[in-house]
C-alpha cells in the first residue's frame, strides 16, 4: 500500500493546476494585482516619510568649482582707501570652495505630523486591503 502511494507520488498529473501555478498565471495575466501592489509599497513608504517628519534634520552641502582663469575666492566688501592703510589685493584662486550646515527640528506644530502619520498609516492599509480585494 505505501509502494502504491509512493509511486502515485511520483507519477503526478503535470497538468494538474497547483495553487503556486495558478497565482503565478494571475500575476502574469492580470496587472492589476502588481498595480496594487505598487500602490501599497508607495503607501508604506509615504508613512515611513511621514514619520521621519519627527526627527531632526540636517543639511550637509559642498561643492568645489575650478576656473579657468584666477577668480575673485572672498567676498569683496570694500577697499582699503585710506592714506595709511596700505593697498592689499584681495585673493584670487582658481579653485573656488564653498560648503554649508543647516539643522533643524520642529519642537511643537499643534498635532501637524501626528495627524498626517495617521493618515499615511490608514492610507497604507487601506491599500493593503485593496491588494487583498484585486
Amino acid at each position: 500500500m505505501i509502494t502504491t502511494l509512493l509511486f502515485a507520488l511520483a507519477t503526478q498529473d503535470t497538468s494538474v493546476l497547483t495553487l503556486g501555478r495558478a497565482v503565478e498565471r494571475a500575476l502574469a495575466q492580470y496587472p492589476s494585482v502588481a498595480v496594487a501592489r505598487a500602490l501599497r509599497d508607495r503607501a508604506v513608504a509615504d508613512a515611513g516619510e511621514a514619520r521621519s517628519q519627527r526627527l531632526p534634520r540636517l543639511v550637509l552641502e559642498g561643492s568645489a568649482t575650478r576656473f579657468q582663469e584666477p577668480y575673485l575666492v572672498y567676498p569683496l566688501h570694500e577697499f582699503p582707501t585710506g592714506p595709511t592703510t596700505p593697498f592689499v589685493a584681495p585673493p584670487f584662486d582658481r579653485t573656488l570652495l564653498q560648503g554649508s550646515a543647516f539643522a533643524t527640528w520642529t519642537v511643537f506644530d499643534f498635532g501637524q505630523r501626528g495627524s498626517r502619520l495617521r493618515a499615511t498609516r490608514l492610507a497604507a492599509e487601506a491599500s493593503g486591503a485593496a491588494l487583498g480585494a484585486v
